[in-house]
């Protein structure tokens, strides 16, 4: 047995790190490399999960960001406490930035779902901002789990930018402003990216089919070549 095919347990608030990190890695095996959370279809269910855990973790979360060695979790993957808490942390601002945030203010909501836990959220966020361990737990997550990123790239949002990455565009801002975005006008970072519209060979990397099918289907019916129903029957997340 491999990641890809495990059999995941049922998620419980008492689980450990290693324990709810394994069960997100393992839904992402399955993927593509380079990959971004939406295409893991994560749930409602577990993004509520992933919140009610994070405010359950009273001081640890501070000494995660310090663990860096490597320790075996399960069929013989290895992660350090670093690159867990960081790839978990991914997971959840992710789903929150696409639900609850909009296209130009994400942190600030990011950071209100951390409330719960005060002693989580100050080594997380300063002043409704990622904190540098956080950046960096950040960075360590996206690699281990091979998410498109644009972390220490010079010139970049990097972390706004990751984040947007992984869900293409907020339901906020898609509801202001996916008609000018189907005319060209206005596009961010990530749906650039996405779309493969950059010219040298890292943004090619990060291209998504999937996002670039989505984004077709969106331009077909806003051109009326599809019918409504069409376009929402498309399978994407």
């Amino acid at each position: 047995m491999n990641a890809g095919t495990a059999t995941l347990p049922a998620l419980s608030p008492r689980m450990e790190l290693e324990q709810v990190f394994w069960y997100f890695f393992v839904k992402f095996q399955r993927l593509n490399v380079p990959r971004s959370v939406s295409e893991a279809k994560i749930s409602i269910d577990e993004v509520q999960f992933l919140e009610h855990w994070f405010a359950d973790q009273f001081g640890k979360p501070r000494n995660w960001c310090d663990r860096t060695w490597q320790e075996p979790v399960e069929e013989g993957i290895t992660a350090s406490n670093r690159e867990m808490l960081g790839m978990l942390f991914l997971i959840l601002a992710s789903e929150i930035c696409r639900d609850r945030c909009s296209e130009e203010l994400i942190w600030p909501t990011i950071a209100t779902a951390f409330a719960a836990n005060r002693t989580t959220r100050a080594v997380l966020f300063a002043n409704q901002q990622p904190t540098e361990l956080c950046k960096i737990a950040m960075g360590a997550g996206a690699r281990k789990l091979a998410l498109r990123n644009l972390i220490e790239q010079d010139g970049k949002q990097e972390y706004f930018d990751t984040l947007k990455l992984q869900i293409g565009f907020t339901v906020q801002g898609a509801i202001r402003r996916m008609p000018e975005w189907l005319d060209g006008l206005g596009h961010t970072t990530a749906v650039k990216l996405l779309n493969g519209f950059g010219s040298d060979s890292a943004s090619l990397y990060l291209a998504s089919a999937s996002f670039q099918e989505l984004w077709q289907t969106l331009r077909d019916f806003r051109a009326d070549r599809i019918s409504s129903s069409t376009a929402s029957n498309f399978n994407y997340k």
